[in-house]
């Protein structure tokens, strides 16, 4: 199963829940919210515009690497 196999199983449910949830959600949020989620969708350009950079050989490496930090930030780590 390549990478991007993978990726399709784990995010296509989220991305039609997304969709769903944005489509029947119209709240404005407050400033200091959307200021919030501003930040966080333009650190998530700049991965996707970083992955671009490196070279197949290492994108293994920089995909585990990146769910690794993703998951020690949000205090997962699986019982580790």
């Amino acid at each position: 199963m390549n990478q991007n196999e993978i990726m399709g199983m784990v995010f296509s449910g989220l991305v039609n829940q997304s969709i769903e949830y944005q489509n029947s959600k119209h709240t404005n949020l407050p400033d200091d919210q959307q200021e919030a989620i501003d930040k966080m969708l333009k650190a998530i350009h700049d991965f996707c515009e970083n992955k671009a950079i490196i070279k197949p050989e290492y994108q293994a490496d920089a995909f585990a690497a990146s769910v690794l930090k993703v998951a020690a930030e949000l205090g997962w780590n699986a019982g580790r």
